[in-house]
């Protein structure tokens, strides 16, 4: 009966330690938390692409340009400033927690937001094509355009 009850308490500890075989980077696609052995394998995301989020092996790319114009599908342009991101909600653009819709605002060239009591305009450097930027009476100290270069 000993020998029994003894077989029957090792049987936990003789499965926890199987090897688990699995890519054990965390920056990868397919990274397995309860992987102990490296596999040979690990799957990355580039560009516009980006990781399911799994995290038990089961991973997978998901590409996020379809129409491969070079602009990340679904992509959000983060807005840190809410007065800025009201005022873009305001003009018709997609807004949400994560900041504006990347596709709407590749193609803006006039963009009016004076009056909007906005602090920090962070994000608009995404609006490559902007032609005219209207932001007088916000609460500005510094503006950065120099990644709109049709200004």
């Amino acid at each position: 009966m000993k020998n029994f009850l003894l077989i029957i308490l090792l049987l936990p500890v003789i499965s926890i330690c199987q090897d688990i075989q699995g890519c054990m980077d965390e920056s990868a696609c397919n990274y397995n938390m309860n992987a102990t052995v490296e596999s040979e394998y690990c799957e990355y995301a580039y560009g516009c692409d980006y990781c399911s989020g799994a995290t038990n092996g089961t991973g997978y790319i998901v590409e996020n340009d379809i129409n491969n114009n070079g602009i990340c599908d679904n992509a959000y342009t983060a807005i840190p400033d809410e007065n800025f991101k009201q005022a873009l909600n305001d003009l018709g653009f997609t807004t949400s927690i994560f900041g504006v819709l990347s596709d709407e605002i590749y193609e803006v060239d006039t963009l009016n937001i004076a009056y909007k009591n906005i602090d920090d305009l962070s994000g608009v450097e995404d609006f490559v094509n902007l032609k005219i930027l209207l932001c007088s009476d916000n609460n500005l100290n510094e503006l950065d355009v120099t990644s709109n270069t049709q200004l």
